[in-house]
């Protein structure tokens, strides 16, 4: 009888994705009130981005190195920080700007830490992590403009508020037991007959994470381009749609200035959902890349849609960014799952931490094509 992952492992990387995630998002949530006129929104974009890439992109290499509950409290320490220093906005915006970098470097860390600690257990915590990290997109975003714009909070109270949260992955780390979780040679022996011509050099008798030089490191991810390959191209396509082309599309009468907030919600909720869909079901291997093409062709019709205005209904725009959100969240999710499933030993430390660099590399390069589009599409548009 297959035994199942307990359900506090579960819960608690669903606690680790959640507040990873969470100050991320309260940042860009809170970009126009921290700016308040004082420099370009999208400023606060690039610092929650940049960091965090550069820290994907280095520290995997050496990051076996350094002990779990030190980096576990080096997260939970940039977390606090990053909300400690962006009270500061009214002051500075130097410091506030400082107190984003916190926030990325805290977020970068934190996923590769965690979805590299996700290798000692089963595939239901990586389902677990994707679920937490998408339900930080819409508690972040809700909870800031319900406190916001409904409540008229202050930026520093909401923020103070907000303090004690990063402590949880504390909490979640240490209760968290490895040794409780089930072995997974079962499930492992069942994917290697399905993706065996990409992995197999590299799933069987794969060397313990220390024992790997960066040649090997570098050569494991051959097995796995094509999962790499779509977490790049779903999040530049997303976040080009929601950054820079939503930023433009409006309607006109009772809907008017309201497309851009609502949109950032409903994708939030495709997210969340498709991020929580692998205990339902899971794409083939095979079919992970189709997704990712599909959030390119939404690209090309949201970027139509900017200049031209040619879908006069606000609620069928609401639901194609719905849709976009599934797509972003179940690319996510089934890539990370098939990265998980097709390793093992320190290959899988390693192929996990390095994953999520795919995804940052992505928003990366979006929010540099951004600063293009957004005032093409403004220039060029017909309505």
């Amino acid at each position: 009888m297959k035994q199942k992952e307990p359900a506090i492992n579960v819960v608690c990387f669903i606690i680790l994705g959640w507040v990873n995630n969470f100050g991320y998002s309260v940042m860009l949530s809170a970009a126009k009130h921290m700016m308040a006129g004082k420099a370009p929104t999208s400023t606060v974009l690039l610092c929650d981005i940049l960091p965090c890439f550069c820290v994907k992109l280095i520290f995997p290499f050496f990051l076996e190195k350094i002990i779990y509950p030190v980096k576990v409290i080096s997260v939970v320490l940039l977390a606090i920080l990053g909300f400690l220093l962006a009270t500061f906005s009214e002051q500075s915006t130097g410091i506030a700007l400082t107190g984003v970098v916190c926030h990325s470097l805290s977020s970068g860390l934190g996923e590769i830490t965690y979805l590299a600690y996700s290798a000692k257990f089963s595939t239901a915590c990586v389902s677990a992590w994707s679920c937490g990290t998408g339900l930080a997109g819409i508690t972040a975003s809700g909870i800031y403009a319900i406190l916001s714009d409904v409540f008229h909070v202050d930026l520093k109270i909401i923020l103070y508020v907000f303090l004690p949260i990063p402590l949880l992955m504390l909490e979640a780390y240490f209760i968290s037991n490895p040794k409780f979780s089930p072995k997974s040679q079962q499930q492992q022996s069942e994917v290697e007959s399905i993706i065996e011509t990409e992995t197999t050099p590299l799933v069987k008798q794969q060397p313990e994470f220390t024992s790997l030089t960066f040649k090997d490191k570098m050569r494991s991810l051959l097995g796995i381009w094509q999962f790499l390959l779509s977490l790049f191209l779903v999040y530049v396509s997303e976040y080009m749609i929601n950054q820079s082309v939503n930023a433009v599309i409006d309607f006109k009468g009772s809907y008017q200035n309201m497309f851009y907030s609502f949109s950032q919600f409903a994708y939030q909720t495709g997210v969340f959902i498709s991020r929580s869909s692998l205990v339902l079901f899971k794409l083939p291997a095979n079919l992970v890349m189709i997704p990712s093409l599909l959030q390119f062709f939404n690209l090309v019709l949201f970027s139509f849609q900017a200049e031209y205005l040619f879908i006069p209904w606000f609620w069928l725009m609401m639901a194609l960014v719905f849709i976009e959100g599934l797509w972003g969240g179940l690319v996510y999710v089934d890539a990370m799952y098939w990265i998980s499933m097709s390793s093992q030993g320190g290959v899988k430390e390693f192929r996990m931490s390095i994953a999520s660099l795919f995804n940052s590399f992505g928003i990366l390069t979006a929010s540099f094509i951004g600063f293009w589009l957004e005032p093409y599409l403004k220039a060029h548009k017909k309505w």
